[in-house]
């Protein structure tokens, strides 16, 4: 399918262990992402509640789910479920597998033997397993919908299922489900369907609004939108010109921003045929200034006759380090002049295993001054024996 997008969800660990919840949430976080089809290469998904949940969720929001039947070479005692597509795996001679598990989970078969894929530290390789069989039909899945975006799933699920080639017992079977898929005979039925094809895009979103902002962040909210078909599946959102993500929700917040600048955003609806509505309402905001201020202070590094002072502030400004041996007599003083956030000043001259007290003065270009509490450090002691 190679006009399709690629979303890769990370469900395991380096391990390749998956816990049931972690694939769910990566279901969900598909389908709110706007995919049309999900893959599961794990076993015993076929029956998983906590998946087939997931998978309802995923359908509702126009797309599909294709889990693996499993490796056994025996019965996976697993029911048949109306929420995922269960994939047992056949050979180069369309024979089912040894170790292929089956039963009466198995929607359709597909090639799953000696598959040529890319491998584990790089290069190909031909490995086996209905790991592979399951994306094969996630691969169909997407060329029809490639062809003919307005399917509903169960419109997709019947052309997979009614176009698979029956080479097991004739009808549905426990080994081969409705028969081996056949990819060309799947576009073709799609594309026959054209003539229902959702031309219609769904209605505007409303009420778009800023819900909170701060120096660097804005939160926007928005009315849901309607479709006549194929339903919502998201929303675009756009800064200016620029579209600068898609969300399955009807919120957003925006981060990273610049304090006191400027923002523009606008919102369009998708729905499940990929008919983009037209432009909200426009919203603006400007992020607030932050005031200038001390945001954190330290003695990163000390010695017997010295002492570092790191200091951050919240807008570019100098600093100035008052030191001496009692809270009250702050009477040395050091410095970074170099206007900057990020400041690194040097105290020298001191007394081993002494107790030093400092305070930290920052002034910005408009001659603000902020002060840091009196802090306290003891320099090193020095080495050898007494």
């Amino acid at each position: 399918a190679p006009k399709a997008k690629n979303l890769g969800i990370r469900v395991s660990d380096d391990t390749g262990y998956g816990s049931w919840s972690a694939m769910a949430n990566g279901i969900i976080y598909a389908a709110d992402n706007g995919a049309r089809v999900a893959n599961l290469s794990y076993g015993n998904s076929c029956n998983s509640a906590t998946i087939n949940s997931a998978a309802d969720y995923l359908r509702k929001k126009g797309g599909v789910l294709t889990v693996s039947a499993g490796n056994t070479g025996g019965d996976n005692s697993m029911t048949e479920s109306v929420f995922v597509t269960c994939v047992s795996a056949t050979d180069p001679s369309d024979s089912r597998t040894s170790w292929s598990s089956w039963g009466t989970s198995v929607d359709v078969s597909a090639p799953g033997a000696g598959i040529y894929t890319t491998t584990n530290g790089g290069g190909y390789g031909a490995p086996s397993g209905t790991s592979f069989s399951a994306p094969l039909v996630a691969g169909i899945y997407a060329l029809i919908f490639s062809a003919n975006p307005a399917l509903t799933p169960n419109q997709a699920d019947n052309i997979i299922f009614s176009t698979a080639d029956d080479i097991g017992e004739p009808g549905w079977d426990m080994y081969y489900g409705h028969g081996r898929v056949n990819a060309a005979k799947a576009v073709a039925a799609a594309e026959a369907t054209l003539g229902t094809r959702d031309t219609v895009a769904p209605s505007i979103p409303t009420n778009l609004r800023t819900v909170s902002l701060t120096s660097n962040s804005i939160a926007i909210a928005w009315n849901s939108a309607t479709d006549d078909n194929t339903g919502v599946t998201g929303y675009d959102i756009y800064q200016g010109t620029t579209k600068i993500t898609s969300v399955g929700g009807t919120a957003y917040t925006h981060t990273g921003l610049t304090p006191q600048t400027a923002y523009t955003y606008i919102v369009r609806a998708v729905d499940g045929a990929g008919n983009i509505s037209g432009d909200s309402n426009v919203v603006s905001a400007i992020t607030p200034d932050v005031a200038f201020g001390i945001s954190s202070y330290s003695v990163p590094t000390k010695t017997t006759t010295t002492a570092t002072v790191a200091a951050t502030l919240t807008k570019p400004g100098t600093v100035v380090v008052k030191y001496g041996k009692t809270a009250g007599a702050l009477t040395s003083t050091a410095s970074s002049s170099a206007s900057g956030t990020s400041h690194s000043v040097s105290l020298s001259g001191l007394t081993a295993k002494t107790t030093y007290y400092y305070q930290v003065v920052a002034t910005d270009a408009t001659g603000t001054v902020v002060t840091s509490n009196v802090s306290s450090f003891k320099t090193s002691t020095g080495g050898g024996r007494r």
